[in-house]
């Protein structure tokens, strides 16, 4: 089976879609059987990922690596002139897009993965259903993702199919300097700051000063903790410059070894809110066994149930988050709680995602 694979964004982008593209692809790869794949390597857009960490080294299952330089908005055009996404790559069965943007494809069968949808009603919905309403297959990693997408958008739930988000991949790249937390949380000793952790763009539906207040409380109760942000600086910035204190820090953009570095060393990782349809934060954190405090989300309780702290949308005042954020880095410093976290981690695997994934090509 051939199949082609939107891969720029693996290149050009290292979270998220980013992610996904590079660890499928390495997970296809070394399947017992995998398929012939091309990756389509089509657009502008600077390396955010060396080479050597796609991890498609001897990598026999890849047929050919496209790459073109042309913008994407290109593609409309070749397709007009008789060549389309999948004849450029020289024929394939199945076209396996990632970006949200459609890139033209005449007669191979189209996949995609979907992670989250805009709110409903909105003109940006109403675009992203349609399109998923087009495609053969739409992957999802969770039950909540699979009704989302049948309920809300109309997809034919025969052609929508679970494939679980791999999270290992921190895990698998640390260095030995990079050991998940150095030495152990004491709350209220005098010891180090308790290091608690926020992934993802910095928007102010993400409420940072609500988390900021959160800190600032439980830093008058004599427990000591600082906060870090990591991720794209968005609409959240004034929000944060008025409640950041001395001890908090926002890191914008890290790259790779950074994520997995502060995901190691931090004591708590706080999922923010959002309509999130993968669990793939939490799991992360799991992996490296750093204790959860996150929004009461069904994708997240689906994935780790038990294991999180969790916080209603009705109780994000800075006392309830406090109290929240305190248990959670309580139950961090708990070894037989990390333990059952990092073996939560270990049922989702990038390969029982390319498994899956190849098994709904073959379909």
């Amino acid at each position: 089976m051939r199949v082609g694979f939107d891969y720029r964004v693996a290149r050009t982008h290292a979270p998220g879609a980013g992610r996904y593209a590079r660890e499928l692809v390495r997970a296809l790869v070394r399947l017992p059987a995998p398929p012939e794949l091309t990756l389509f390597d089509f657009g502008r857009g600077a390396s955010a990922v060396p080479d050597e960490a796609l991890g498609l080294r001897d990598a026999h299952a890849v047929r050919r690596h496209l790459r073109c330089a042309l913008p994407r908005r290109a593609l409309p055009w070749l397709a007009r002139v008789g060549l389309p996404a999948d004849r450029l790559c020289g024929g394939v069965d199945v076209f396996h897009r990632v970006e949200p943007a459609p890139v033209p494809v005449r007669n191979a069968r189209v996949v995609r993965a979907v992670a989250e949808l805009p709110p409903k009603g909105t003109p940006s919905f109403e675009a992203v259903a349609r399109e998923l309403r087009g495609l053969h297959r739409v992957f999802v990693f969770s039950a909540h993702g699979a009704d989302r997408v049948t309920r809300d958008a109309g997809v034919d739930p025969a052609r929508v199919a679970y494939t679980p988000v791999g999270c290992e991949h921190w895990r698998r790249d640390l260095t030995p300097d990079e050991a998940p937390r150095d030495e152990p949380l004491e709350l209220g000793a005098t010891g180090r700051a308790a290091r608690v952790l926020v992934l993802g763009a910095l928007r102010r539906d993400a409420k940072p000063g609500a988390l900021l207040d959160a800190l600032r409380t439980l830093r008058d109760r004599g427990v000591p903790a600082a906060l870090t942000w990591a991720g794209r600086a968005d609409d959240g910035r004034e929000e944060w410059a008025r409640g950041a204190g001395d001890a908090d820090r926002l890191l914008v953009d890290p790259g790779e070894p950074d994520l997995r570095r502060l995901v190691a060393e931090a004591d708590c990782v706080v999922v923010r809110p959002g309509e999130a349809l993968t669990p793939v934060t939490a799991l992360e954190a799991c992996s490296l066994g750093a204790a959860l405090l996150a929004d009461r989300l069904p994708a997240l309780e689906e994935a780790v149930g038990p294991l999180a702290e969790w916080v209603d949308p009705d109780e994000r005042g800075p006392d309830a988050l406090a109290d929240a954020l305190a248990r959670a880095l309580a139950r961090s410093a708990d070894p037989a709680e990390r333990a059952a976290r990092v073996r939560r981690a270990e049922a989702y695997s990038w390969r029982a995602c390319g498994l899956a994934t190849h098994a709904q090509y073959r379909n």
